[in-house]
């Protein structure tokens, strides 16, 4: 069994979320127009947790400050900037009575990954990266049936779909970052 366990482990095989994250001591600078709303909240514990060095939370900073000296004496490395969040309800099916029976909720994020630049070494400026660079979109969604006769519990699991939309947003955002800085070290 242990020599089974090893030729696995030789020839690259690892179990799903078992792999360090390369995130780990990254400083990253996070921009958001929201800085404490509920996503970023989220958010910043998702990246806290696989290690990521959070440069710029819960604070509104100007762009220009984050990209020319750095913050807390610190020089990010990247710059994660939330250009988008969008939440939509839509009502799947209808019960006998004809109101929306089961809701289909679905966030759609849409954000910059940026590497931060010297500009010392006459290489190109974030902010200049910034006009090529696409915006990159993740969407998650979930279902629940709602109870259109129980106003407070349809609000409580309205809240409790859009904080579990949040999780999966920000988990699959970790992890694709995650990937991301994986490709960009050698």
């Amino acid at each position: 069994m242990g020599v089974l366990l090893s030729l696995l482990s030789a020839c690259g095989y690892h179990l799903r979320g078992s792999q360090e994250s390369t995130l780990v001591g990254t400083p990253v600078a996070l921009v958001s127009k929201q800085p404490n709303g509920e996503f970023e909240k989220i958010l910043q514990k998702k990246l806290k947790s696989a290690g990521v060095q959070l440069l710029v939370s819960g604070k509104k900073v100007s762009r220009k400050e984050v990209f020319s000296s750095g913050i807390s004496g610190q020089s990010p490395q990247f710059s994660l900037e939330i250009t988008e969040l969008d939440i939509r309800f839509q009502g799947v099916s209808r019960d006998r009575s004809g109101r929306a029976n089961e809701q289909i909720v679905s966030a759609r994020l849409s954000y910059l990954w940026l590497p931060l630049l010297g500009k010392e070494n006459g290489e190109a400026s974030s902010d200049s990266l910034r006009e090529i660079i696409e915006p990159q979109i993740l969407t998650v969604s979930a279902n629940y049936v709602q109870d259109y006769r129980n106003p407070i519990g349809e609000e409580t699991q309205k809240k409790e779909t859009r904080r579990l939309l949040f999780e999966k947003l920000s988990q699959q955002l970790v992890r694709r970052l995650s990937s991301l800085t994986r490709q960009d070290k050698p």
